[in-house]
């Protein structure tokens, strides 16, 4: 029994077999024919305690190999990616539709979300290492998808496909040939948020210190004089402009620099003071 031999009995079987078509381009279902069945395979769901996953698959950038290509060479993508989605997730319970232009519906009955997500991972994964020959040059092409599920994320038809397309925009928006699941949208969203105020704090910070931070050591390095113990000599004292004091051995000075010699409580340590900074300096009576 063929691929579409198979799928047509299971359609005769839920009672829609009539409207059921094939898509000539792509060999899936059309559209007409995919509320009718999501309906009923939501219904067994909820008679079996099961689930239903939908994903929504988009092209990217498809309107761009139409303009530049033309319409032909976009026909051939869609029948290259749709044979790419088939031969990856072609298993059972798993039903492929043409919902418009270039996107396609797979639907997953009875898989769970984390189920259906390694399958379409797969078939990202080959869409992208499988690229299309045109003209001698291979062009790659990729697909941005949105995963929902049922009863997990809607309870009816329409809300279940408004999920699963708001997270396929999602994937859009936020750099294409991605998979994203609408329940983790929330999540991904706060750690938008959260990388966004963390840019802003580091940002905030960094002018803090540019601005702050110089004084500060210098409020540091004269607490430090404070505290020192001084020697039984007299020192040479440095009063800067901000009201910190320094004391020690001016060791050697010119038009612009001194440097300070600091006589601490563990060794000695040097200073380098820009004189334009210093308010007095009171050098000690005797050497």
């Amino acid at each position: 029994m063929n691929y579409f031999t198979d799928r047509t009995m299971i359609f005769r079987d839920m009672g829609i077999f009539e409207k059921a078509q094939i898509d000539f381009l792509t060999g899936f279902f059309l559209r007409e024919s995919f509320g009718q069945f999501l309906e009923k395979a939501m219904r067994e769901a909820t008679a079996t305690s099961g689930v239903v996953t939908l994903a929504l698959v988009d092209l990217d950038h498809f309107k761009n190999f139409n303009d530049k290509f033309g319409h032909d060479f976009g026909d051939e993508i869609l029948k290259y990616s749709a044979s790419t989605i088939r031969l990856t997730m072609d298993e059972n319970q798993t039903y492929f539709f043409r919902y418009g232009g270039d996107e396609f519906i797979v639907v997953f009955a009875g898989k769970t979300q984390k189920e259906a997500l390694q399958l379409l991972k797969y078939c990202r994964h080959n869409l992208l290492h499988r690229p299309f020959l045109l003209k001698n040059k291979f062009q790659k092409i990729t697909m941005s998808i949105g995963v929902a599920s049922f009863p997990h994320d809607a309870q009816t038809v329409e809300d279940l496909i408004a999920k699963a397309d708001n997270a396929m925009y999602y994937s859009k928006r936020h750099g294409r040939n991605r998979i994203t699941m609408w329940s983790s949208i929330s999540h991904l969203k706060a750690r938008n948020y959260f990388i966004l105020f963390g840019t802003l704090a580091i940002m905030v910070l960094s002018t803090f210190v540019a601005a702050y931070v110089p004084p500060i050591k210098e409020s540091i390095m004269a607490f430090i004089g404070n505290i020192k113990e001084l020697r039984k000599v007299s020192f040479d004292k440095i009063v800067l402009k901000s009201g910190a004091v320094f004391e020690g051995r001016i060791v050697n000075e010119d038009a612009t620099t001194i440097f300070l010699q600091l006589n601490l409580k563990e060794g000695e340590g040097s200073l380098k003071l820009d004189k334009s900074k210093v308010s007095k300096i009171i050098r000690a009576k005797s050497r």
